[in-house]
């Protein structure tokens, strides 16, 4: 699910003949939050989550003490079933339970918190889990049993198993685990090195945590115009729908460019080589600060990404220049095409700096 920013913008590009773009696919990760979207479902999960830890590790909040008292009632969280007629928010802290519960740590101490059954402290697996075939009910130990209530005088005193299976689930506790009387039980959150809980970290472990394409500053960056970096988006993913593009999917017939009319149409071509927008572009460097003709469309990215780094005023404004011109040149490119209208570059410019100007005003407030 994206922003309702994102789809109006989906929509609104498709109106003026922009391609039809995945805006969820293997690349969403890294894809929605270059564009300051998150995918709703791992963010809720993990925002929820965080009532979970405070549930299990028997935080001292009164939402959570109440949980405990009157919905657990001495039950697992990890063990307790789903009630048909449960409120829509305990249904769904129960229904993430399968999503979350590897990244809890449980550490045996003196067993009086851990569930027997149903808690995760046989090495990150329940016991009812690793061994499903016992009957809990012939195994004469209460489902809601805690750990150290199986614990005497320095041993485990278990019923006599009734069945093999009962038996191989009473070897493996007492060859493997000893409570430890003068320690407490904890739990620790596995994903973090401190073993405390955090959103954020569970979010990116389960959206995956990847790094920032190198051009992802030049087009996002604070005082940024949406609908200008979404195109300059498109243009740096390949994704923008050039005549090349089209004519090797037979949509049209010829790649010419339709305002020089001499060069086949590409990116690198748009962006910056044809004489219609080389002056722009031209002019656009001058105001950098940079007094040279354009390059090719990758030399030029390379060269921005090295001379627009940092959260300055200057390099923002730099960004801005870049993203606006990409963004009228493509518009313009399709005026020619769509409405048989080629505007003067001059005017182009103009409006450019206009736009430019008062994000300048805006940048200083």
């Amino acid at each position: 699910m994206v922003s309702a920013f994102t789809l109006v913008t989906a929509v609104e590009s498709w109106r003026k003949g922009l391609p039809s773009i995945a805006l969820y696919d293997k690349s969403i990760s890294t894809t929605l939050n270059h564009v300051g979207v998150k995918p709703i479902h791992a963010w809720n999960v993990a925002a929820v989550a965080k009532h979970v830890w405070n549930i299990v590790t028997l935080k001292a909040t009164l939402w959570a003490r109440w949980v405990i008292d009157n919905k657990l009632k001495r039950m697992s969280f990890w063990g307790i079933c789903k009630p048909t007629d449960c409120s829509w928010s305990w249904n769904n802290l129960l229904k993430i339970r399968g999503d979350i519960i590897d990244y809890f740590e449980y550490n045996l101490g003196c067993g009086d918190r851990f569930s027997f059954w149903h808690d995760p402290w046989p090495d990150g697996k329940a016991l009812k889990n690793r061994f499903p075939s016992v009957n809990i009910q012939d195994s004469e130990i209460p489902k809601d049993a805690k750990v150290n209530s199986l614990w005497r005088n320095g041993d485990w005193k278990l019923p006599d198993p009734i069945d093999e299976e009962t038996q191989n689930a009473w070897d493996f506790v007492t060859k493997n685990f000893k409570v430890k009387d003068n320690e407490e039980d904890r739990v620790r959150w596995k994903i973090c090195r401190n073993g405390k809980f955090y959103v954020k970290s569970l979010f990116e472990k389960m959206n995956g945590a990847h790094n920032s394409v190198i051009w992802h500053n030049l087009i996002w960056f604070p005082g940024h115009i949406p609908k200008f970096s979404f195109i300059a988006w498109l243009c740096l993913k390949r994704r923008i729908l050039t005549k090349d593009k089209l004519v090797k999917w037979k949509v049209i017939d010829s790649d010419t460019c339709s305002l020089c009319g001499c060069e086949p149409e590409n990116i690198d071509h748009l962006f910056f080589k044809c004489c219609f927008f080389e002056r722009i572009w031209s002019t656009v460097l001058d105001i950098m600060g940079y007094r040279r003709k354009g390059m090719s469309w990758s030399r030029e990215i390379s060269f921005l990404i090295r001379r627009t780094s940092g959260r300055s005023k200057e390099s923002r404004i730099k960004k801005l220049w870049f993203t606006t011109a990409v963004y009228y040149i493509w518009i313009s490119r399709n005026d020619a095409i769509f409405n048989h209208k080629v505007t003067n570059p001059d005017l182009v410019f103009k409006q450019m700096k206009s736009v430019v100007e008062m994000r300048k005003i805006l940048l200083a407030c």
